[in-house]
């Protein structure tokens, strides 16, 4: 078996806030498992990895679309995403987890084998001008684009199989390459809409996805509780999000029905007995339970926080719109 069959990709999804993050960073514990401290989001997000994949096949069009997501997906991998001032991911950097010779250089080698030709858009003048190197027919060309121009970029053309072959090729190659350097087999992303976007599965079929399931209340007192401002201004904004993340979620649960790779974690159950948690979603994944990921402090979980941090009437709306559509999918249990 090579060593990619070998490897265990481990995706960690769910409602915000809804113990994703401390889910991703004891899976990192591990002492097999290459583990993200927090999300990377260029995966699922828009102009991510995934768009990308369509926009080389799919839905293809020269430089119209294919070309300007080219143009989009490399702006956020080589300034959203290094970059601590770039929206929308202030005070994130990849250079932080990887180094920045084997991210720079992953990230380059993906992008050139995407490209068929680039050139400058307008006519040039003088003035401050941005140099970029590209390749077209295995030789580099250099060009020079106004600054605030941009140039135009014709992608290749893949099949959508193919297209997500090279953008699995590309993680696997980034992620796998540090925890291959860190001495780890297998690696651990967690975005939290990675349980709503279909991209995990299209880049990796085999891959595991652990959804983190949580009291909606809870959620949408944590939330909207002004420190996040990401979920809305206040808990009623929180629960239209939970709502929706409800909603998209019945829509397509069904493909997950009997998939032995899909395993639900209900956060509760987790800060209740967290070397039990552990331990079966280790058996579950093929990994073997380690101390190292359950002896950790989880005094600040927070459960029941609903009851002090949300008003009577902001419950009502919760227990109105958000708990009946959990019900339905199974997440009951502690409502």
């Amino acid at each position: 078996m090579s060593e990619n069959e070998q490897t265990k990709r481990i995706f960690v999804g769910g409602l915000g806030r809804s113990g994703t993050t401390i889910m991703a960073q004891l899976m990192g514990r591990h002492s097999d498992v290459f583990g993200m401290e927090w999300e990377t989001r260029f995966i699922v997000d828009v102009d991510g990895l995934g768009d990308l994949v369509d926009a080389l096949s799919v839905n293809w069009a020269g430089p119209v679309t294919g070309g300007e997501k080219v143009r989009r997906f490399r702006r956020m991998m080589t300034r959203d995403l290094v970059e601590r001032d770039a929206a929308p991911y202030e005070g994130y950097s990849m250079y932080d987890h990887f180094d920045a010779e084997h991210y720079d250089a992953t990230v380059r080698d993906f992008l050139d084998g995407l490209i068929e030709a680039e050139w400058p858009a307008f006519s040039m003048q003088s003035g401050r001008s941005l140099s970029i190197t590209t390749q077209q027919d295995g030789e580099d060309v250099h060009i020079e684009v106004r600054t605030g121009q941009r140039s135009r970029i014709l992608p290749r053309y893949f099949e959508r199989e193919e297209a997500a072959r090279l953008a699995a090729d590309f993680v696997d190659r980034l992620f796998g390459g540090k925890g291959r350097a860190l001495g780890r087999r297998h690696w651990c992303e967690k975005t939290p809409h990675n349980i709503l976007s279909p991209y995990p599965r299209l880049l990796f079929p085999d891959s595991y996805i652990v959804h983190m399931v949580r009291d909606p209340r809870d959620v949408v007192s944590s939330i909207g509780s002004g420190s996040h401002n990401w979920g809305g201004p206040d808990a009623r904004m929180a629960a239209k999000w939970a709502e929706g993340f409800y909603k998209k979620w019945l829509d397509i649960r069904s493909q997950y029905q009997d998939d032995e790779r899909y395993i639900e974690i209900f956060f509760e159950d987790f800060i209740a007995e967290p070397k039990k948690t552990m331990t079966l979603l280790c058996e579950r994944i093929g990994l073997k339970p380690e101390p190292a990921m359950w002896e950790t402090d989880l005094s600040r979980h927070n459960i029941g926080r609903h009851r002090t941090g949300l008003s009577r009437d902001d419950i009502d709306v919760i227990e109105r719109d958000v708990i009946p559509l959990a019900c339905s999918a199974g997440f009951g249990r502690y409502l």
